[in-house]
């Protein structure tokens, strides 16, 4: 038994040293910090380059697609350790790389590129563009082949043309394909209408003035009904309620000042019959000009229902005694 289980063991060794599976290749990549290109699609090789000895494969692996500069001339931000992913995926279990620098590659266009773009961005759109509503096709340039690295920030690009705003989805695979979304164009839409604002936090019980309030236009979808559109109307009035800055005002959240409070001492004026007669009393509620309200006399105490007229004074009309009417025979 101690002899068969030797010989097993030696079969393993040799076995072991004569494996045609070679140990894995291990390559040395370095990320580039910041980089400029004159090209809107983002190589491996300019990102990255080998360190120490250049590998045989490096030369068709450099030229894999890792992103897509923005046509608008912005930069774009690549992960190291998405590339990294990628790259090991692409090359297979048998290569083993090691990544030194940044972890993060700002990529932005070349000052030639960046004017081209403009140049193609400020050209004017007629309606005889190639550009139509639906969804377009766009052949593949000459790639060797694509390496996905930022999926998510590949998937959609932003084109701004004079006049409209389309979406670029540009999955990177072996067939890149653009669907551009043109909206058909519309009507111009009417102004939005104006309505009281407030300048400020308003508080309840404030007597509006014009510096309070400015007509500034209503969010799109909002009715005007019940809103105040005449500031000149509500200057005098009083707030019932608070009014944020930036609120629009409606016309329940202001009415008549308020000239007596509850509690208030009272000047209760008794007009009848061309005879005035004055009274002290006090308000047993709150009111405003014109506004029936409790009035309690002072001597005798009564209450009696009295018209507001001026702060701190209120008024009761009484209809003078009449006669009976006579008939001659």
């Amino acid at each position: 038994m101690g002899v068969l289980l030797v010989w097993i063991g030696w079969c393993a060794i040799a076995h072991a040293q004569v494996s045609p599976h070679a140990a894995p290749q291990i390559w040395a990549l370095q990320s580039l910090g910041q980089v400029s290109t004159e090209s809107s699609l983002i190589r491996l090789r300019d990102v990255a380059k080998p360190i120490g000895t250049v590998p045989a494969e490096w030369e068709s692996l450099g030229a894999l697609v890792v992103g897509l500069l923005p046509p608008d001339g912005r930069s774009l931000t690549l992960e190291r350790q998405r590339i990294a992913d990628a790259l090991s995926r692409r090359v297979g279990p048998t290569t083993a790389i090691r990544w030194s620098g940044p972890m993060s590659i700002a990529v932005e266009a070349s000052v030639a590129s960046t004017d081209l773009a403009r140049q193609q961005n400020s050209a004017p759109v007629t309606p005889q563009s190639s550009v139509s509503a639906g969804t377009t096709t766009v052949a593949k340039p000459d790639v060797p082949s694509t390496l996905v690295a930022n999926p998510r920030s590949a998937a959609k690009v932003p084109i701004q043309r004079t006049g409209f705003q389309q979406t670029t989805s540009l999955p990177l695979s072996s067939a890149i394909t653009a669907s551009v979304v043109v909206p058909p164009p519309t009507a111009e839409e009417p102004p939005l209408p104006l309505v009281a604002t407030a300048t400020r936090m308003l508080r309840r019980g404030q007597i509006l003035s014009p510096a309070d309030l400015v007509l500034a236009p209503l969010e799109k979808g909002d009715s005007t009904e019940g809103m105040v559109l005449d500031i000149a109307s509500v200057v005098g009035q009083q707030l019932q309620d608070n009014v944020y800055q930036g609120r629009p005002l409606e016309k329940l959240n202001v009415g008549a000042p308020i000239l007596i409070q509850r509690g208030d001492l009272l000047e209760i004026c008794v007009v009848g019959g061309g005879i005035v007669v004055r009274t002290g009393g006090k308000a047993m509620e709150e009111g405003s000009h014109g506004r029936l309200i409790q009035v309690e006399t002072s001597e005798p105490r009564r209450r009696l229902l009295a018209r507001v007229v001026a702060p701190g004074k209120v008024e009761i009309l009484t209809r003078p005694p009449q006669t009976p009417a006579r008939f001659s025979p």
